[in-house]
């Protein structure tokens, strides 16, 4: 059932075998897995069913690094989270982007793609994505497989409706589920619930409850089994971090790694392409790709394994975009493509595209949340976010730029023309509204927060799920692998649940130290 959190008794305890906080793509598929299960199971959502502008203001934060987009509406706070807002891209991680290279600084999961295999699979199902195919059968473009080759050609593939609706795909899984939601006696979703800090038990070794606040002042204490935190890659490391009064530098920090090694998709314009038109048949299959059932499969051109360990380059793709799907970019872009068709005696039977760069980005100590000066309504500190982009991030995508003209679009049926800075400090990237990092997965505490299954170091009941928990970033957008993670953190609570204590009987709810001291009598 979905009920607001108002609806509650002021200092109520609400009680479930498993709280998720964060009622996303991620929490909600991970509840009704447990649901499912057997399992009762509690989601505090901070937002509403609809979006709501006071829940939305709880994103402000501040930002001292690069710009990585307006931190208060490019994650949305709503039952269904940011998959309103998603784009539907999907395309698992690639086995290189598990392993530990050597090139790559901090790389390697404490799992292997073949632990993952089966999750994806499952989520991609949830996906409604047709085949579970990301290979094509046979080469469009790039011609010349094997070492000679740097690139190959792989598959994206693009939800794009809900299924049961007619509506075009905005990943709106809480609409799609709405009946199963409201219905189910196993589940309850308290929409408006703003869990503001984490209580640990004694021996700081396990969570004890959380407490949680509504705008209209409402205390709830919200006891279970285990904990899962699925609040994406920033807001999950902001609780952590803000919960210090049983651990002054934040919950699941012992190794300083909390809120560190935050990633994202670096990704912008990397070239203009002219094609002669007996070409651009062998192009559609990138741009504008081809829909089968209800996903839209496009071919994109990726840097090759062998490449990435010949040349030390990271996991990219190049996207191919034709300009009259874009005409409102054409003005400012004319200037380039007029340089290109002077190279050729016949323009008009060229057809013009973007070369689109999304990379992966290295793993940077110093690319990080933290908790800024200011707070929110709750008094919670918002965060700063401070994002990094290095040079070997920058050689990446240069390198690969320039094999891209030397390997695939060579005359005379191609014309290219790059489209990126000379050096790091020069290079205009984008964002691709993925936070990643920040709890990453790590073998001990000192290299992360969490361990291989999800389970935050140093405690037993504890968990993170998502984006957050991403060693490596790899090229691929981070939701199918997000949803897999998350369905492998189900499956991992619906076998060790049972052997996990429920809360104390009898124990008294806490508050935070500053609300008890107010409401503290005074001394005579």
């Amino acid at each position: 059932m979905i009920l607001h959190a108002d609806s509650i008794p002021d200092g109520e305890i609400v009680q479930a075998d498993v709280c998720i906080v964060g009622g996303g793509a991620v929490g909600l598929q991970m509840a009704r897995h447990l649901t499912a299960a057997g399992m009762q199971v509690m989601i505090a959502e901070s937002g509403e069913e609809e979006a709501n502008q006071r829940a939305q203001d709880l994103n402000i934060g501040t930002q001292s690094g690069r710009n990585a987009g307006g931190l208060r509406d490019i994650r949305l706070r709503q039952l269904g989270g940011t998959m309103h807002l998603w784009g539907g891209n999907c395309r698992p991680l690639d086995p290189i982007d598990f392993q530990p290279r050597d090139w790559v600084p901090n790389s390697g999961w404490p799992l292997s793609y073949a632990d993952m295999a089966p999750y994806f699979e499952s989520a991609h199902k949830l996906l409604r994505l047709e085949e579970f195919a990301y290979w094509p059968e046979a080469p469009s473009l790039v011609t010349e497989p094997g070492p000679a080759q740097p690139f190959e050609e792989t598959l994206f593939r693009l939800t794009r409706f809900v299924p049961g609706t007619h509506a075009p795909f905005l990943g709106e899984f809480a609409q799609y589920h709405a009946e199963e939601l409201r219905t189910s006696d196993r589940l309850r979703i308290l929409v408006g619930a703003n869990v503001t800090q984490i209580f640990l038990t004694e021996d700081r070794r396990s969570v004890r409850e959380l407490y949680a606040l509504t705008f209209q002042g409402r205390e709830l204490h919200l006891r279970a089994k285990a904990y899962v935190f699925a609040c994406g890659g920033i807001e999950t490391a902001r609780l952590l971090l803000a919960s210090r009064e049983d651990m002054p530098a934040g919950i699941g920090n012992q190794g300083d790694s909390l809120g560190r090694y935050f990633m994202e998709h670096p990704h912008g314009l990397a070239a203009f392409l002219i094609a002669e038109k007996s070409k651009v048949p062998a192009l559609r299959p990138f741009s504008p790709g081809v829909r089968v059932g209800d996903a839209v499969i496009h071919r994109r051109i990726r840097l090759a394994d062998h490449t990435q360990r010949e040349l030390g380059l990271l996991n990219m793709i190049f996207q191919l975009i034709a300009v009259n799907m874009k005409p409102h970019e054409l003005n400012q872009y004319e200037p380039h493509f007029r340089a290109l068709e002077a190279t050729v005696d016949d323009a008009a039977n060229w057809q013009r595209y973007y070369v689109v760069f999304l990379a992966e980005q290295f793993p940077s100590r110093d690319s990080r949340v933290t908790l800024g000066a200011e707070t929110d309504f709750f008094g919670i500190p918002r965060a700063d976010l401070n994002w990094q982009v290095g040079d070997l991030d920058f050689k990446t995508v240069s390198t690969a730029l320039s094999l891209l003209g030397e390997h695939v679009f060579t005359a005379p049926h191609f014309r290219i023309k790059g489209h990126v800075a000379k050096t790091t400090k020069d290079w205009i990237v984008g964002h691709g509204a993925h936070h990643l990092g920040t709890t990453r997965m790590s073998l001990t505490p000192k290299e992360g927060v969490v361990d291989r299954d999800c389970r935050i170091h140093g405690l037993s009941n504890g968990f993170c799920a998502g984006s957050s928990v991403f060693p490596t970033a790899g090229m691929s957008n981070p939701m199918l692998t997000s949803l897999a993670i998350g369905l492998r953190l189900a499956r991992h609570l619906e076998t060790n649940l049972p052997f996990m204590p429920p809360p104390e009987a009898g124990m008294a709810p806490r508050r935070p130290r500053e609300f008890e001291e107010s409401t503290a009598p005074a001394m005579a």
